[in-house]
Order: C-alpha cells, then structure tokens, then sequence
C-alpha cells in the first residue's frame, strides 16, 4: 500500500437522490500517500436551487453560505485532476460517487472511473455492530471528532481514521495490499 494514493471524500448535498434534482452543495478530499496527508480539496459548492430546511438540519450550509459558491461545472476539472492516479476512499462511496457523476454528466464529462474502497463496506466486514452510522462507528473504534459531523472535510478526515483504524484491524490477520481492498470493497 506504500505505492498507492488514496483519496478520501466526501459530499453534502441538498438531498439524498441526484436523478431527482438533489446537488452536491460541499465537496472534501483528502490524498494521502505512505499515510501522510500530501494535499486536500474542500469547496462549497453553490448547487443552483435553494436549500431545503431538511437538508440544512442535517449540515447547517445556508443558502447565504451558497450565493457567491461556484457552480461544479466551475471547479469539475480541479477535483478531476487532484483525484488523479488515487484510489477512492468514502463512507458508503456509492452514494457520494452517485452525486459526483451525476454532476460530471451535467458538465458534459465522463464518470469517474477510478478504482475506488468503500470504508462502510469494510466497517460491516469487520466490526460487529448494530448500526454503521459514520459517527458510531468512529466512536466504536475510538476516534473523537472535534469538529462537527456532517460537512465535508471532517468526514473525510473522519473516513480516513476510521480506514486506518480497520487496516490496522485486518493487519492482525494479515497485511492487506491496496488491490485486495479494492477487490474486496470496492464498487464492483
């Protein structure tokens, strides 16, 4: 794994379904390389439709916070270029790659179709919990979060330690390479 950059991200969105006109409203990427942090990427992201109360319960981002946001067909090809050459890393990747893709079609760009991990898929591997919430899952395995959930670079950090956490885990069996967790947990 010592060869391999990963890239763990995350998304806030107005909603949960991008086919029904949800957008992406925060994007957050974290690359890490030797697991050392080599660079990151976090804008908002103004999504072109006003904010639902339900959605802004969830991540506290305003449409005032929005107004002066770029668009992602603005910043598309800056988060394409710093995911180059990475492995994707998310919190249940399907549904935050579902709303990256979504965006990048409306850009006329391809999807993403990089080899990616899903940390969810591996948390539900290898804990044996009730619930796989993010946040208790970090509890689960120790990791405290001073900053607030649900925006996106705190949980992309939040993934990150929750990754290390499980590779250390999986460590006590065997040492894992970064093409067994991408044929294990990634999207198939």
């Amino acid at each position: 794994m010592n060869k391999d950059k990963f890239v763990f991200f995350d998304v806030e969105t107005t909603g949960l379904f991008p086919d029904k006109g949800d957008r992406i409203c925060e994007i957050a990427a974290i690359k890490v390389f030797n697991n050392k942090k080599i660079g990151s990427f976090e804008t908002l992201i103004n999504p072109q439709r006003a904010m639902p109360y339900y959605a802004y319960n969830v991540h506290k981002i305003s449409d005032d916070m929005l107004d002066d946001a770029p668009a992602f067909s603005v910043v598309a090809d800056s988060f394409v270029d710093f995911l180059e050459n990475s492995i994707l890393c998310a919190y249940n990747i399907n549904f935050d790659l579902g709303f990256i893709n979504a965006c990048l079609r409306r850009c006329y760009r391809p999807a993403l179709s990089l080899r990616t991990i899903d940390v969810l898929k591996m948390a539900r591997d290898l804990l044996g919990l009730k619930r796989y919430k993010l946040f208790m899952v970090a509890e689960f395995l120790g990791i405290s979060n001073p900053m607030c959930y649900h925006r996106a670079m705190a949980d992309s950090f939040v993934v990150w330690e929750v990754f290390k956490r499980l590779i250390d885990a999986m460590k006590l069996k065997s040492v894992p390479d970064a093409d067994f967790l991408v044929k294990r947990y990634g999207i198939n």
